[in-house]
Parts: structure tokens; sequence; C-alpha cells
């Protein structure tokens, strides 16, 4: 992410820069038009000037819209690097797994692979021999699958980077949450739209207590901090 972040950066920049000179450029021609306009003394002088002032014109409307998309480009590439907007990817993981393509396109529940959400404090993190149930044989030799097959025949288990979490002074269960048929999206959002995934939730005390008010659940200090 981050080659591609300098690699837009840069392009950001060659793109103001075109559109600089591009204004610069414009803004003389307008100038140096303005400069040789002569007074117009018939409405058949008026329509000879107009007649010679349509080529400049016709280049002006192209240099605005130039312009234009060089405006709405920028600002694009600035959303896409973050500079604005606050755009989040979420962090790298040691292998590219997309929740939108399992969870959207191919629907697979949420508890195949975390099976213990309903049982226990912990969702449970699928084992490499799991993801391999399906991939030694579905896109075996697509790159992200070569370096699962990697981990499987090193029996090594996958070194996935946590994204959400609360303070160790917290209590948390999901198996009491799944209970009350919390749904996953309250807390990690929509889930099935993300390829890789991003904490959209603030887990602090305003967004617990607000969401036990909303459903009429205890406010109790002790039941999350013991």
């Amino acid at each position: 992410m981050g080659r591609w972040k300098a690699l837009l950066t840069k392009a950001i920049e060659l793109i103001g820069i075109v559109g600089f000179i591009i204004l610069a450029r414009l803004s003389r021609n307008t100038e140096r038009r303005a400069d040789d306009v002569p007074v117009v003394e018939s409405a058949q002088h008026e329509e000879e000037h107009c007649t010679q002032d349509r080529v400049p014109r016709k280049y002006t409307g192209i240099a605005k819209l130039v312009l234009t998309m060089s405006a709405v480009t920028m600002l694009i590439l600035l959303i896409a690097t973050g500079i604005i907007g606050g755009f989040n990817p979420g962090p790298q993981q040691p292998v590219w797994f997309s929740h939108h393509l399992h969870a959207n396109n191919k629907h697979i529940n949420c508890f195949f692979c975390h099976p213990y959400a309903g049982v226990s404090q912990n969702p449970g993190i699928p084992p490499v021999e799991k993801c391999m149930l399906c991939h030694s044989v579905i896109a075996s030799n697509f790159k992200p699958i070569v370096t699962l097959r990697g981990y499987y025949d090193r029996r090594e288990p996958i070194p996935w980077v946590r994204v959400a979490a609360v303070p160790d002074y917290v209590h948390f269960s999901h198996e009491c949450h799944i209970a009350r048929g919390i749904d996953c999206s309250e807390c990690h959002g929509n889930i099935k739209a993300m390829d890789r995934v991003v904490q959209v939730k603030k887990f602090d005390m305003n967004f617990c207590v607000s969401c036990h008010w909303k459903y009429n659940v205890s406010t109790n200090c002790y039941l999350c901090h013991y």
C-alpha cells in the first residue's frame, strides 16, 4: 500500500503541474485577446471579429474541460491516498483475503470461519487446514493461495494481524451478544463489503453503553469490568 500511495501522490503532483500550466496559458491568452480587441464600430465589424475569435474560444473550452477533469481526478486520488477523507484500507495481512468475495459473493456464513463466536468469548480464527478444505482445489495456482499453501506445507499458523480489540480491562464475550441476536455488523460494520477488514467502530465506553441503552441491557460497571 505504501508503494501505491507514493505513486498516487506523484500522479497528483503531475496533474497539479499540468493543470497549473494550462491555467497559466489560458489566463495569458485571455489577457492577450482582451488587449487586442478592436473597438467595434458597426455590426459588420462585430460579426467579423466574432468569426476570427471562434478558434481561440474553442480551445478555451477544451482547456476548461481539461482543468475540470484534472480537478476531479486530483480529488479522487486525494481521497484514495487518504490525504483527505480519512481513507483506511485496514492493516496488511500475511495472506490476501477478501471478506467481500467469501461472505458476500460466495455467501459463506460467518460461523464457518469463526465457529466459536456463538459459544465462547472469542470468535476463533480458522486454521490453515480449514482454508485448504476449499483451496486445495479452488484457485490453487492463485498467488495468495500459493502463499497459503506454503503455511500449510510448513505446518505454520497464519500470523493474521488483529483488527478489532477491546482494552485489557474490558471483558467482552461474543457468546452473550450472539445469543441476544446482535448482528456482527453492529460492531464490525458491513464486513461483507470489505476486502481487507478495517475497524469502523471505536470500541470505547460511549459505544458500548449506548448499545446497552438501545437494547435495554444493564450498564452495571461489574458487567464488563471484573
